[in-house]
């Protein structure tokens, strides 16, 4: 997952030189709110992405790394890729788009605890909000995704996870 990361953001940023685009790389860490099955659980979030503005309208990668300690059956982890498009205003930066995650953690149906592993695609939106501190570098993120995780899992039955990510972001380069 972490190749095809690198390999899409050389193409962003190959596409950006091309079209003369502003690349702009952000970075941060967030504390979630995760929900799979019944059980809701608090994680910490560093992420990493890469995105190319052009005439306001942008087009973005990010990897998010979500690790959940849990109570039963140690540390969850969820590695989501998310590949998104948008606007830029100067110190606002609106994005929605597809995600596809990587799982593994312990997740709770009213009745039974297992552990989930597996690949889950999803729907992701983010806000980011840079402040004049810095030259607008500062900011913070607000993302909300809902992914189909479990497929068939009798730990998940309905398959869905909701997660929810606020934080603070540096921005490297762009405006």
């Amino acid at each position: 997952m972490r190749v095809l990361c690198i390999l899409v953001a050389t193409l962003a940023l190959l596409v950006a030189a091309e079209a003369r685009a502003s690349p702009t790389v952000t970075t941060g860490i967030g504390v979630s709110a995760f929900q799979a099955g019944v059980m809701p659980s608090l994680a910490i979030t560093p992420h990493a992405g890469v995105s190319v503005v052009r005439d306001g309208w942008t087009l973005g990668l990010r990897d998010s790394l979500m690790l959940m300690p849990t109570t039963v059956g140690g540390v969850g982890v969820n590695n989501s890729l998310a590949l998104s498009a948008g606007y830029a205003w100067p110190s606002i930066t609106a994005t929605l788009g597809a995600t596809f995650s990587q799982y593994a953690m312990t997740a709770c149906s009213p009745v039974l605890c297992g552990r989930v592993v597996g690949l889950a695609p999803g729907v992701d939106a983010t806000v980011d909000w840079f402040s004049h501190l810095l030259a607008g570098a500062l900011g913070v993120r607000a993302a909300a995704s809902v992914g189909w995780y479990g497929g068939a899992s009798v730990v998940l039955p309905g398959g869905l996870a909701v997660m929810v990510t606020a934080g603070p972001i540096v921005r490297i380069g762009g405006r």
